[in-house]
């Protein structure tokens, strides 16, 4: 796992979303829509069996503003 933290403060949950774009990063989905406040949200992230490091977008949306946080895990055997 990972963990990314964060507030909002717009208490309109339904303006708020938690995505990845990579089926290897996952955000759980009790996470998926969160509610206004602090969290510390643990993605779940498998292992990467290729000889190629990759990339993951996770973007968190609240009130129509996204912010984008890249995720690059190294390839297998990397140190």
């Amino acid at each position: 796992t990972t963990s990314l933290a964060f507030i909002l403060y717009d208490k309109d949950s339904t303006t708020h979303s938690l995505t990845s774009d990579a089926d290897w990063l996952t955000v759980p989905a009790r996470f998926a829509r969160p509610t206004a406040g602090a969290h510390s949200v643990d993605l779940e992230v498998s292992p990467n069996p290729t000889a190629s490091e990759r990339t993951a977008h996770v973007t968190l949306t609240s009130n129509g503003v996204s912010t984008v946080i890249t995720y690059v895990q190294a390839a297998a055997g990397a140190k």
